[in-house]
C-alpha cells in the first residue's frame, strides 16, 4: 500500500507500518528468501495486484477495461483498460481518489472502515469496528453504510466515466459488508455495474504472481 516509493523500494507511509519508514526493502527481501543481489525485487501496489488477480481469476475474467476499489484501513484504487493496469511514470497506482476532499476531509477517511468505525463513533460516542456494524446492522450503521456508497460513487462516477469502465470490482475487508453499501453505490454510478469481488482475501497473490 502507499505512500510508497516504488525505485528506491522504501515505504512511506507514517501511520501505518511506521516502523519501515523510508528502511530499504530489497536487501531485507533478498536476506529473508535467502538469494543474492542479482536477482531482481519488484514493488506492486496492493490495489493494482488485486485489480490484476481479479482480471486473471476473478470477477474481471472478459473484461480489458474495469477498475476496482479496495476497502480496508484505508481506500485502493486500479484501472485497467486495454487490459493493461494504468500507472504513472513512477509506477503507482495511476489514480488516487483517496486524497480527494470531501467537505472537510479526505475520501479516504470517509469511504474506509477507519473512516466507518470514526463517524459512527463521532454520532453515537461508541466505538465499533466495521465489521462489527455489518454485522450488527443498526440504524446509524445501515445510514452509514449507505451514505459511504453514495459518497464513493459520487467520485467515482467522473472517473469512470471519462475512462467508459461499465464495471467496477469491489474488495477489500469491508467488501464482505458489500449488500449494505451495493445498492447506493450502484445508483450512483449509471451505466456501471458493480459487483462484489470473486477473490477477495487471495486476488492481489494472483495479482503479484501475473505481475512477476
Amino acid at each position: 500500500p502507499g505512500p510508497f516509493d516504488y525505485q528506491r523500494g522504501e515505504a512511506k507511509m507514517i501511520e501505518k507500518y511506521g516502523s519501515i519508514y523510508a528502511v530499504p526493502l530489497r536487501p531485507m527481501l533478498r536476506k529473508s528468501a535467502g538469494v543474492n543481489d542479482n536477482i531482481s525485487v519488484e514493488f506492486l501496489s496492493d490495489a493494482n495486484a488485486f485489480l490484476l488477480g481479479e482480471y486473471l481469476a476473478g470477477a474481471g475474467i472478459g473484461y480489458d477495461a474495469f477498475a476496482a476499489i479496495t476497502l480496508g484501513t484505508g481506500l485502493g484504487y486500479s484501472v485497467m483498460r486495454g487490459g493493461r493496469v494504468l500507472t504513472n511514470e513512477n509506477g503507482r497506482p495511476y489514480d488516487v481518489p483517496a486524497i480527494d476532499n470531501h467537505g472537510s476531509d479526505t475520501l479516504n477517511n470517509i469511504c474506509s472502515g477507519k473512516g466507518l468505525s470514526l463517524r459512527y463513533a463521532q454520532i453515537t460516542g461508541e466505538i465499533k469496528s466495521a465489521k462489527e456494524m455489518a454485522e450488527e446492522k443498526d440504524t446509524i450503521s445501515l445510514q452509514l453504510f449507505d451514505e459511504m456508497g453514495t459518497i464513493l460513487g459520487e467520485h467515482l462516477q467522473p472517473r469512470l466515466e471519462r475512462l467508459r469502465v461499465a464495471l467496477l470490482v469491489v474488495g477489500g475487508q469491508v467488501s464482505c459488508a458489500f449488500p449494505l453499501f451495493e445498492k447506493s453505490l450502484s445508483a450512483s454510478l449509471p451505466g456501471v455495474k458493480v459487483v462484489a469481488a470473486h477473490r477477495p482475501a487471495t486476488a492481489a497473490l494472483y495479482g503479484a504472481a501475473a505481475y512477476g
